[in-house]
């Protein structure tokens, strides 16, 4: 233990100040040690020469633990959102793209960094654009689930239609906090998926007349 803190002892008594030094200490019975946070500051008499050192010295062990576990659920999710078929998505409140999956960029080509924002409109067939906008901005207004098909451009120029679902998170004051859904491939396996071309555009709200 002393090999760690002994070169900020010596520090401090040639007059340094170091403060913010993490310390990894050692259980004496095998089990996991604790995590301390030190400063070291030097100790002064009337006439300024170093007489010691001030050493304060807190136990940070459960912060770093709550860290690393944090850490690790963060890559358990990545990991689950690289091997989901889906493309989990999260809105913020002015209906702009906040997060996505990585399979976004494996179905259009466009990279994540570009489709955020309203960047991933750009992919979208420009007939579908305002209906979707439309759809987005009613679930804003309405705070209902939002579900719209759309197509998108593939990589080799060809379209695909996509489904949209998702739902606010609100506040417990019934503001909108975001908006979470997924989009996924319709496949000539889904019949009755993908719209007729008489169907009502795509994203559209129904009207009762």
């Amino acid at each position: 233990f002393f090999s760690q803190v002994g070169h900020y002892i010596r520090l401090a008594l040639d007059g340094n100040v170091v403060e913010g030094v993490e310390i990894r200490k050692p259980s004496s019975n095998g089990a996991q040690g604790r995590t301390l946070l030190a400063s070291y500051r030097p100790v002064r008499d009337e006439a300024g020469e170093v007489l010691g050192v001030s050493i304060a010295v807190m136990d940070i062990t459960e912060s770093r633990r709550a860290e690393e576990s944090l850490r690790e659920m963060e890559e358990h999710y990545r990991t689950l959102l690289r091997l989901n078929p889906h493309v989990p998505w999260v809105l913020g409140v002015n209906g702009e793209v906040m997060q996505a999956g990585s399979r976004w960029e494996q179905i259009t080509g466009q990279r994540l960094e570009d489709a955020y924002g309203n960047g991933w409109l750009r992919a979208l067939h420009p007939d579908d654009v305002a209906p979707t906008i439309e759809a987005i901005q009613t679930t804003l207004r309405t705070r209902q689930p939002i579900d719209v098909r759309y197509r998108v451009a593939l990589p080799n120029g060809e379209w695909k239609w996509m489904h949209s679902r998702g739902a606010p998170r609100l506040s417990n004051e019934g503001a909108i906090i975001a908006i979470y859904g997924v989009v996924e491939e319709i496949t000539c396996a889904d019949p009755g998926a993908v719209p007729s071309p008489e169907a009502t555009p795509i994203g559209t709200p129904s009207r009762e007349h």
